[in-house]
């Protein structure tokens, strides 16, 4: 299993892919307090480093498990990073338009 597998969940909803922090991430992470995405419009490549996340446990370049154009960022992350430390469906990052 590689990182992106390891830390990132995915679902794919026709040409669109959720991504978010798996359970193994948030605990070997700990609290995000830091993290920084791309915007709507970028492009992400599956294996290389999508985002940049400082935790209490680490400071990690994450690898993307997809590739895809940004579509959308979560807006939550915007007020408060503990979303990423909730359950997996409310701890997701970005969608991506992967076709």
């Amino acid at each position: 299993m590689n990182d992106a597998e390891k830390y990132f969940w995915t679902k794919q909803d026709g040409d669109v892919t959720r991504l978010g922090l798996t359970k193994d991430a948030q605990d070997e992470l700990g609290n995000i307090t830091y993290l920084d995405l791309p915007k709507v419009g970028d492009q992400v490549q599956a294996g290389e480093t999508f985002a940049s996340m400082e935790a209490e446990k680490a400071v990690s370049d994450m690898p993307s498990p997809v590739s895809g154009i940004v579509k959308e960022i979560n807006p939550a992350l915007k007020d408060d990073l503990d979303v990423l430390n909730g359950d997996w469906d409310q701890a997701w990052m970005l969608t991506l338009t992967t076709k």
